[in-house]
């Protein structure tokens, strides 16, 4: 790849007698590439940034859950209740326990 700039910066001094610095990677590439060439790279290198830029904040959150503690802690500071007298009329209990299904007394008649 390098080969190939510098094959293409010895064609511009010889075809316009000018070379940028060395050091100077913008000048090279204004040098190197067609305007539209150049707004599609500076693009895909802004495209680039950004989603590197959101995947660092999304393995941040998956390892920590900062905005999931946030939101928890705001949802809880709302919370409340309060105790009054007499029972709940409207606390249920189930009719029969997790071991009393159709599908387990089946499998124990078996045993």
């Amino acid at each position: 790849m390098s080969g190939l700039i510098w094959g293409r910066l010895l064609l511009l001094k010889s075809k316009y007698h000018s070379v940028p610095a060395v050091g100077s990677a913008a000048a090279i590439i204004n040098h190197l590439l067609p305007q539209f060439k150049r707004r599609r790279l500076l693009r895909g290198i802004a495209i680039l940034v950004v989603a590197l830029i959101l995947g660092g904040l999304a393995a941040a959150e998956f390892k920590a859950s900062y905005l999931g503690a946030q939101f928890l802690a705001r949802v809880a500071h709302k919370l409340s209740f309060s105790i009054e007298p007499g029972p709940n009329s409207s606390l249920r209990f189930p009719q029969q326990g997790p071991y009393e299904s159709v599908w387990v007394i089946p499998s124990y008649q078996i045993l």
